[in-house]
């Protein structure tokens, strides 16, 4: 039998999935996908996050990275270079 070997570094969650966040009913959907991907020893990145609630979700779920409005609209290089040094990476913080 032959093996199947692949090389993916990561998974990203779209803006439809990080929506689940706040539905109750949904959650495991969105839990689903963040344990597979790990199982598979992948990143997890989440797209579209804008809210806090979705952000303190995916972070108490192992999501790795977040992306999306809540953190920053789009931003000229420069403005983005301004960002980065006042930045706090260490929690999520209310815009």
């Amino acid at each position: 039998m032959a093996r199947l070997w692949y090389s993916i570094g990561s998974s990203s969650i779209t803006y439809r999935l990080v929506q689940f966040c706040e539905a109750s009913s949904d959650v495991a959907i969105t839990q689903a996908v963040i344990a597979m991907a790990h199982s598979m020893k992948m990143t997890v990145i989440a797209e579209g996050v804008e809210t806090r609630i979705q952000a303190e979700f995916l972070r108490q779920n192992r999501c790795d990275q977040l992306q999306g409005y809540y953190f920053s609209r789009p931003l000229p290089a420069e403005a983005f270079a301004e960002l980065l040094q006042k930045a706090d990476f260490g929690s999520v913080q209310e815009s």
